[in-house]
């Protein structure tokens, strides 16, 4: 990774414990996911991202209610659109949760997801479009990390969108 400046700007989401639906069914937690997000931030601090430019929202196992709400993680991706508005701005959006896709939609499960189906966070529609529209030179990276495959080697899917000048979101997937 190339070094990064001031107007690097960060989101990094990582959704270990999950809320019970209201019905009581099991949640199914995602183990695992916190220490991706601290790798992460790792990363991007050795690349040049201060500390102030980062959002985190986690969720611990056992913690469900921590952070990583809809409404916390919502209030993450305004923050990170307001700095993407600034010319010359980079964001990176880190996913280690779970998210499905639905009729080509990449939803984004936050810990209280099985609480209410609103709290479903379609990263397209809420962070990719919303971007798209904004009348500034920056780039934003994507990455979505699917859980460990049993073997334990990790799976990351990165979705790379630089705009408004490409307008143009490309996907590729690799092993790590």
């Amino acid at each position: 990774m190339s070094a990064i400046d001031r107007g690097s700007y960060a989101v990094l989401i990582g959704i270990e414990g999950y809320e019970r639906a209201a019905d009581g069914s099991e949640a199914v937690d995602r183990p695992g996911s916190v220490r991706e997000i601290e790798t992460w931030d790792v990363l991007l601090r050795r690349g040049g991202v201060l500390a102030e430019d980062v959002r985190w929202c986690v969720s611990p196992l056992g913690r469900p209610r921590s952070n990583a709400t809809a409404a916390k993680v919502r209030a993450a991706l305004a923050w990170l659109l307001e700095r993407l508005a600034h010319p010359g701005a980079r964001g990176v959006l880190v996913v280690a949760a779970h998210v499905d896709e639905v009729d080509g939609a990449r939803l984004l499960r936050p810990s209280d997801a099985a609480l209410d189906p609103k709290n479903l966070i379609d990263l397209d529609r809420e962070l990719v479009a919303p971007a798209a529209a904004l009348a500034t030179d920056y780039e934003l990276l994507v990455v979505v990390s699917p859980p460990r495959e049993r073997d334990g080697d990790p799976r990351i899917t990165l979705a790379t969108t630089r705009l408004p000048t490409s307008r143009a979101l490309g996907e590729t997937s690799a092993s790590v």
